[in-house]
C-alpha cells in the first residue's frame, strides 16, 4: 500500500474554506461567529500565500508544538468568507523552539488585526492532541449550531450525560460517533482564561465539546471536515430533541433493547448508553 501522503497547503485551504461555507448553510455560524484551526507537523511554503510576517507572543504557552504550523482564522473574519478569500481570512503560525512565541505570516489584504480571541483554547486542544505522538495533524473548529446552541440555554439538559443521552438517541449513527457521549460544559465567558481551562480539562476521548450557550468546539486528527461531521451529526440530533420537545414528546427514540443491540454489534464498550440509561 502505497504511504499516505500529506494534504499541501492550497488542500488544507480549499478545505478550511469548505468547511466554513457549509457551517454557514448550517446557520452555525451568523456574523463572524465560530473560528477553525488546523495543526500540523510537515513543512509546508507559506511563502506564495502568507508573504507578511510578524513576530508575536502566544496566548499561552505551548513546548509540545515547537516547530509545528497553524492555520486559523483572524478574529472577527467570516467563516463563510473563508471559501472565496481563504489567506485574507487566516493566519499562519509556525511556533518557535520555546513555544512561547511564534512567526505570523498573513497575505497583503489580511482582514483582520488579530487573531481569534479563542485562539489559547485551540493551543491547549493542539497540546492535548500531540501529546500523543502517533498525531501529526489536529484540525479544532468552533461553531455555534443553532438547535445545539438553543438545547443548553434549558436546565433539564445542562449535564453531559442528559444531554448526550437526549442527542444521540435519535439515529443508530449518533451512538457510534460519539461513544463516549458528548462533553458538557456550563457557562463561562467567551475568550476567557476559565474557558480555555475548563475545555482543556476534558478527558481527550471527547471529540465534541459542548458550551453551554456559546455552541461547540469539534477536535478531529483526520481533517476539518471530519470536524465538521461531528457538529453535523450532533446538530441533527439536536433537531430531532427540539422537534420532539415542541411535538409534546410523543417519540422516545432508540429504546434501551435497540442501543443495546447497536453496541453489541459494534463491539462497543459504553458507560454512557448502558441500558439502564434512557
Amino acid at each position: 500500500m502505497p504511504e499516505k501522503t500529506h494534504p499541501t497547503l492550497e488542500q488544507l485551504l480549499t478545505e478550511i474554506g469548505d468547511v466554513g461555507d457549509w457551517l454557514a448553510r448550517m446557520n452555525a455560524c451568523e456574523g463572524a461567529a465560530g473560528n477553525i484551526s488546523v495543526c500540523l507537523d510537515w513543512e509546508i511554503d507559506e511563502s506564495g500565500h502568507f508573504p507578511t510576517c510578524q513576530h508575536m507572543d502566544l496566548p499561552v504557552a505551548a513546548p509540545e508544538l515547537a516547530g509545528k504550523s497553524i492555520l486559523v482564522t483572524g478574529s472577527g473574519t467570516r467563516l463563510r468568507d473563508l471559501l472565496k478569500a481563504p489567506c485574507d481570512n487566516l493566519g499562519l503560525l509556525r511556533i518557535e523552539p520555546q513555544g512561547n512565541t511564534a512567526l505570523l505570516f498573513t497575505a497583503a489584504r489580511q482582514n483582520f488585526t488579530r487573531l481569534t480571541g479563542e485562539f489559547n483554547t485551540h493551543l491547549v486542544l493542539h497540546q492535548r492532541e500531540f501529546a500523543n505522538s502517533s498525531v501529526h495533524f489536529n484540525a479544532v473548529v468552533h461553531a455555534q449550531p443553532l438547535y445545539l446552541t438553543y438545547l443548553t440555554n434549558i436546565d433539564e439538559y445542562q449535564d453531559s450525560r442528559r444531554f448526550s443521552q437526549a442527542i444521540c438517541r435519535w439515529q443508530p449513527e449518533m451512538l457510534l460517533t460519539f461513544p463516549h457521549g458528548i462533553a458538557f460544559l456550563p457557562f463561562r465567558v467567551p475568550n476567557s482564561d476559565e474557558l480555555m481551562a475548563m475545555t482543556k480539562d476534558i478527558d481527550a476521548v471527547h471529540n465534541l465539546i459542548v458550551w453551554a450557550k456559546h455552541g461547540v468546539v469539534a477536535i478531529s486528527n483526520q481533517s476539518p471536515g471530519a470536524a465538521l461531521d461531528l457538529i453535523e451529526y450532533a446538530e441533527t440530533g439536536a433537531r430531532y430533541e427540539y422537534l420532539n420537545v415542541v411535538n409534546h414528546n410523543r417519540a422516545d427514540g432508540l429504546n434501551t433493547r435497540e442501543r443495546k443491540e447497536i453496541l453489541d454489534y459494534f463491539d462497543i464498550d459504553s458507560d454512557m448508553f448502558q441500558p439502564n440509561t434512557k
